[in-house]
């Protein structure tokens, strides 16, 4: 299923309000979200990599 970029854009600003408890995953994930270069589903597998990686560093966070 394709969602379109208002479910998109709804459930990036459900992310953005869960990760400012958590400063270091939230500021990668709004700098990929501002990052122009990043586009649909390369935004999304860049969000999810880059989140996956911290976690790991950070193994308290994986409550987000």
């Amino acid at each position: 299923m394709v969602e379109s970029d208002q479910q998109f854009a709804r459930k990036i600003k459900d992310l953005e309000d869960r990760l400012f408890s958590d400063p270091p995953i939230g500021e990668v994930a709004l700098e990929i979200l501002r990052n122009p270069v990043w586009r649909g589903e390369q935004r999304r597998e860049a969000l999810k990599t880059r989140t996956a990686e911290l976690i790991k560093q950070n193994p308290q966070h994986q409550k987000v």
